[in-house]
């Protein structure tokens, strides 16, 4: 289970970008962590 505080707006971009991930649709070129990728997205995506 993940907690994702709402109030910040990163966290949700990461959460939208990862259910986007897991659903084969992810551009990781639009991914807020892009610069700092540490593949975040594809540890949610695969839990899902």
């Amino acid at each position: 289970m993940y907690f994702v505080p709402l109030s910040q707006l990163e966290s949700v971009e990461l959460l939208v970008h990862s259910l986007k991930a897991a659903a084969g649709e992810a551009d990781c070129t639009m991914c807020p962590a892009f610069k700092v990728c540490m593949k975040q997205c594809l540890v949610i995506a695969n839990s899902i």
